[in-house]
């Protein structure tokens, strides 16, 4: 969990697009 959300916070700051097609999916 921790991971993910640390990922998460990353991916959306290089690609918040992406992370808003990951969490739709």
């Amino acid at each position: 969990m921790d991971s993910r959300a640390g990922l998460g916070s990353q991916q959306k700051k290089l690609d918040p697009t992406l992370e808003v097609q990951a969490d739709n999916s």
